[in-house]
């Protein structure tokens, strides 16, 4: 019986959306799933890496594409390394864009540097993730 192939060349799509291949761990890593479709759909973006002034433009890339009318925003923070004011700054913006949309936002699997940030900043409760 012939074997699958792997899906790891680097010119396959799905390689590319892997937030974990990548060598460099303080790379900004980011996937995006949805669970469902339409009002009520959860859409879940995995982060891992820093999240820094350099890396900010993309994860607000990712969540204005991730947020949709009615959706539940979920972001997964547990591959999180670091995480400055302009990250903090750019999740608000997401649960403002998520809550404004008429959908949720929650913060799933803080790492313990996200979380700390978050509670020193007394973000926890309001994004979702106490």
């Amino acid at each position: 019986m012939r074997q699958p192939e792997s899906s790891t060349r680097p010119d396959d799509p799905t390689t590319q959306l892997n937030p974990w291949s990548s060598p460099d761990p303080s790379e900004l890593r980011l996937r995006i799933e949805t669970l469902g479709t339409g009002p009520g759909a959860t859409v879940v973006v995995w982060v891992s890496g820093e999240i820094d002034m350099a890396s900010v433009p993309a994860l607000r890339d990712v969540f204005e594409l991730a947020v949709e009318p009615g959706s539940h925003l979920v972001v997964d923070l547990a591959g999180v390394q670091f995480i400055n004011r302009a990250g903090v700054t750019a999740l608000s913006a997401a649960a403002d864009m998520a809550r404004g949309s008429g959908g949720t936002f929650s913060l799933r699997r803080p790492s313990p540097v996200s979380r700390k940030v978050l509670r020193i900043l007394g973000l926890e409760q309001p994004l979702g993730a106490g």
